[in-house]
């Protein structure tokens, strides 16, 4: 085979393996956000945030003032003059609402619980920093499906085994 020739085929299969591996994330990720979108716990708010804490902090997202206390990480005055991070705080509509500061990678997660009629909806959004325009929020927002489900895991462990036992069966486009 000719090198060049030997070269493009290399390079299509890499891009096609890339490409397909790209489609499953995305259809994995779809699934998981028609999935968590309609859950709702039934715990009232003041058990499920120290829950979302402890998942923030263990992924290792920085959090701000009272939030870190809850989780035995030591509030750092300094850091919190420099970050974007916000600690808890009521959301308007009954619920509460926190920002953790970047991580290593970039992202950071902003949080909030909000009651309604059928219980309490967790919405956890992964915003990560256009490392270009350094200084500038994030650019890129999009649901934080595997925090979400790490969350229901510890609140609601039948419905996080049902939503995994699906993940079998989804297959990319």
């Amino acid at each position: 085979m000719y090198r060049p020739a030997a070269w493009t085929t290399a390079a299509f299969v890499v891009a096609s393996a890339g490409c397909a591996s790209m489609k499953a994330k995305h259809a994995r990720e779809e699934y998981l956000q028609s999935r968590l979108d309609p859950l709702r716990y039934r715990q009232p708010l003041d058990e499920i945030w120290p829950e979302l804490q402890k998942v923030l902090a263990a992924n290792r997202y920085p959090l701000m003032g009272r939030d870190a206390e809850a989780v035995g990480e030591e509030h750092i005055i300094l850091y919190s003059l420099f970050s974007p991070a916000k600690e808890t705080q009521p959301d308007g509509s009954g619920g509460k609402v926190l920002e953790t500061g970047w991580r290593n990678d970039s992202t950071r997660i902003r949080a909030q619980a909000t009651p309604d009629e059928s219980g309490t909806r967790v919405v956890l959004t992964l915003l990560k920093e256009d490392p270009t325009e350094h200084g500038h929020d994030a650019r890129e927002r999009k649901p934080a499906v595997d925090l979400e489900l790490q969350l229901a895991k510890k609140l609601d462990p039948e419905a996080a085994a049902d939503i995994e036992a699906g993940l079998q069966a989804v297959k990319p486009d």
